[in-house]
């Protein structure tokens, strides 16, 4: 299939295309990593990053595998989802002892994957047209989302899906089902796709090779067996209380009609800025089937909420789609012979998909309020609550709330919220609405000690350990 069918705009480039996409990617990761940056240092992360901070804290100094006390529910990571590539960060946690490691380590990820897809698209699509699917990926709030809420997992996804997807196009078969055995491992949920992508092959791919052929087998007979297994034997033994129906089903009857709006929403969010031109390659599509039904008939609104990662585990295939469909349409329309539609088209892509960042991306929603964070009455207040966390001992057991958590996860014991009698402090930042989910418990310790009342922040000290006091009555 000859590359470069849809030409867009006029004109020579001299610069080379691997250097121009390197600038966007580093665009990317330099503008989003300062503002991962900031967002952790003004106390705007919460728990789920706190959670893989005190898992991986614990593997390496405790023992414990991936154990936490942060989630009240699940107390290793593996029982919330099987995501035996964590693994793969381990050794750089170790290296990197900070919850910024695992905000920019999500960043780098992200941004990488902006690279095969660039290759993919230049398969299809002419070389200014693969350039604008990099910025309509590297633009797109679902991918923002993954990036600036906490740290998931899920940021592997694009990148290992575009190196799959690319050695699936372009024969190689290595890279193909490597990149496919690592998808399978980041979680019980995303495995599925795998096997979608290994079926993919079979029935649409131009490669007719018993090598690929026998790839794509085990692509999905490592994926099912990895998904039937997590769901069935490890996140069961890691959360005895966690099931499949608990975890993956529920009664859509009752459940559909709730959020309908925010579905709809959610559905014209994900397509509107791309034109429905995915619908052009239905068949790309329905490789993320599973993972748009799990997000779109979920009963948990944060699912359909591009402020939160959920909504990004579809994103890549959405793109994929997007430019399998661009192609479709040229060969169908020959608009490659009619001189102003490429152009029209991508203006309106391009157009489409700025509004969209504009109006509903995260990054935007961020920063626009990091300015009012960084005033004088909030430095204050967050100087404080730095020098609280750096001089809290590293084995005393902690109770705070969900903003301040993150920073205070590396140690055995970090509570979120609730009444926890042998405690050694409680920490308070009282004016944002975290402190709220306090209210029910702070009562119960009216009789711990008071250390610190100022600048918004109380700290509390166990009345029973009057050695505690020392650590912080300097502040």
């Amino acid at each position: 299939m000859e590359s470069g069918n849809l030409p867009f705009f006029s004109g020579k480039n001299a610069i080379t295309p691997l250097i121009i996409v390197g600038i966007l990617v580093a665009i990317y990761v330099i503008g989003m990593g300062i503002l991962v940056t900031l967002i952790h240092s003004l106390y705007l992360t919460t728990h789920d990053l706190a959670i893989f901070e005190q898992s991986f804290w614990t593997t390496i100094h405790q023992g414990e595998f991936f154990s936490n006390t942060v989630d009240t529910i699940y107390h290793c990571s593996f029982g919330a989802h099987n995501s035996p590539i964590l693994f793969l960060l381990l050794p750089l946690y170790l290296i990197f002892q900070s919850p910024l490691f695992l905000l920019l380590i999500s960043t780098v990820l992200l941004g990488l994957a902006a690279i095969p897809l660039y290759y993919i698209s230049r398969r299809y699509l002419s070389e200014r047209f693969s350039y604008l699917i990099v910025f309509i990926y590297l633009l797109s709030p679902a991918i923002h989302g993954i990036n600036l809420y906490n740290f998931s997992t899920i940021c592997f996804v694009p990148l290992l899906v575009f190196l799959c997807w690319y050695g699936l196009i372009s024969d190689r078969w290595k890279m193909y089902l490597i990149a496919g055995l690592l998808l399978i491992i980041v979680r019980e949920d995303v495995a599925l796709m795998a096997a979608m992508i290994g079926l993919y092959g079979i029935f649409f791919s131009e490669n007719r090779s018993g090598t690929f052929r026998t790839c794509h087998i085990i692509l999905i007979i490592c994926a099912i067996c990895f998904a039937a297994l997590s769901m069935a034997v490890i996140i069961p033994y890691f959360a005895p209380a966690s099931t499949l129906s608990s975890q993956y089903t529920h009664n859509l009857i009752e459940n559909l009609p709730l959020y309908g709006k925010q579905r709809i929403v959610l559905f014209a969010e994900t397509f509107a800025p791309s034109l429905f031109i995915p619908f052009a390659a239905p068949e790309v599509l329905l490789v993320g089937l599973f993972q748009f039904l799990e997000v779109f008939l979920s009963p948990t609104y944060s699912f359909l909420d591009l402020q939160y990662h959920y909504p990004g585990m579809f994103q890549p295939i959405i793109i994929l789609a997007t430019l399998y469909g661009l192609f479709r349409i040229n060969k169908r329309l020959h608009l490659d012979q009619k001189e102003n539609w490429p152009r029209y088209i991508g203006y309106a892509l391009l157009v489409g998909s700025i509004i969209s960042f504009v109006v509903v991306s995260p990054f935007v929603a961020y920063a626009t309020i990091i300015p009012d964070y960084l005033d004088q009455a909030h430095s204050e207040k967050f100087q404080l609550l730095d020098t609280i966390t750096s001089h809290l001992p590293g084995d005393a057991a902690i109770v705070t709330q969900d903003n301040v958590i993150p920073h205070l996860a590396q140690r055995k014991e970090a509570y979120q919220y609730g009444y926890h009698p042998d405690a050694d402090y409680v920490i308070i930042e009282t004016k944002t609405g975290y402190a709220n989910y306090f209210e029910a418990d702070i009562r119960k310790y009216q009789n711990w000690t008071p250390l610190i009342k100022k600048n918004e922040v109380i700290v509390l000290s166990n009345p029973q350990k009057p050695e505690l006091r020392n650590f912080l009555l300097e502040l």
